[in-house]
């Protein structure tokens, strides 16, 4: 049943974020350029903007379930 997919998906769901947030830090540290304090810098705020969006993304869907359970529609 469900019991040997859940693990193989967490194990996808993981490999993929970190694959995808190698690539992301690949970019913002090549937009630095030569400058190591660049690269840094950019790498911080980057991924500081990428959370900051997380966030707001979460708390909104947060918003819309709550909206749809007072209205009494399905989620």
């Amino acid at each position: 049943g469900e019991g040997g997919r859940a693990p193989a998906a967490i194990a996808t769901v993981t490999s993929l974020s970190i694959a995808f947030g190698t690539a992301v830090a690949g970019v913002l540290v090549n937009l630095g350029g030569t400058s190591m304090l660049d690269s840094a810098r950019y790498t911080l705020f980057g991924f500081a903007i990428i959370c900051a969006l997380g966030s707001v993304t979460a708390a909104r869907g947060d918003t819309l379930k709550e909206v749809r359970a007072v209205r009494g529609e399905p989620a």
